[in-house]
């Protein structure tokens, strides 16, 4: 008796653990969009696009185990910082891959600094030299903090992308935020939620609020009333709130 009770109880356990799994499986494939999204914005300092995607899905990974519905934040609201906070902390844990002295790294801001200021004034890099000469560093100095920052670089968004004074520097050539970006979430949601209507319901709403028609013109398309286009489209719309 105590054998059986203890199998049934290791069976449960076993049962509830692959629930959990699985629902951490959907949740993961229903929010790793968020992840390519994030990463964009921290392209072009010296990491892979591979690396960083991986380490953005760890921290969507952290973010679905730590996340608590009932502190009544959306998922998203609370993903992003999570994911950001992980891409950071791996340019701080791993940036620096060569253990250089504190003197040696501040030396090497120090230069990546005076070469950001040649560009902007004189649009374009400064030789090794002029840099020795006008921080009063010597040659091995230079090498040293220049080969610092191959390991470790990020460009000024103010630099100019040419010795032109009236052409628009780095920055201008990033995207914008996407206004798009925190509905992104909620429209796969209502995706989702659109599949569980009936097909001439989904097709009312579709005319209505996807393609902007008004309901008469609706009635016309599909050969029906008014007044039958604005039951359904009620119905529709009333089944949408519950799913949702």
């Amino acid at each position: 008796m105590l054998s059986e009770t203890r199998t049934k109880t290791t069976s449960l356990e076993n049962n509830n653990l692959a629930s959990v799994e699985q629902l951490r499986t959907e949740l993961f494939d229903h929010y790793r969009e968020l992840v390519p999204r994030l990463v964009r914005r921290f392209l072009g300092k010296g990491e892979s696009y591979e690396d960083l995607m991986q380490v953005g899905y760890l921290g969507l990974l952290k973010a679905i185990d730590r996340f608590d519905p009932e502190q009544g934040n959306s998922f998203v609201a609370y993903a992003t910082p999570t994911i950001q906070g992980e891409l950071k902390r791996h340019f701080r844990d791993r940036a620096w891959r060569l253990k250089i002295s504190r003197r040696n790294k501040e030396r090497a801001l120090q230069v990546k600094d005076f070469i950001d200021r040649y560009i902007r004034s004189a649009g374009h890099k400064p030789t090794s030299e002029v840099i020795a000469n006008e921080m009063n560093l010597s040659s091995a100095d230079v090498s040293d903090a220049l080969q610092i920052l191959e390991n470790f670089y990020t460009l000024s968004l103010d630099a100019p992308i040419s010795s032109n004074p009236d052409t628009d520097d780095l920055g201008s050539l990033y995207g914008e935020h996407d206004a798009g970006f925190e509905t992104i979430i909620d429209r796969q949601t209502l995706d989702v939620a659109m599949q569980k209507l009936p097909e001439r319901q989904q097709e009312i709403l579709k005319l209505r609020y996807y393609q902007t028609m008004p309901q008469r013109q609706v009635a016309g398309l599909l050969g029906i009333s008014q007044m039958h286009v604005s039951r359904l489209e009620r119905q529709a719309l009333d089944k949408l709130k519950k799913i949702l």
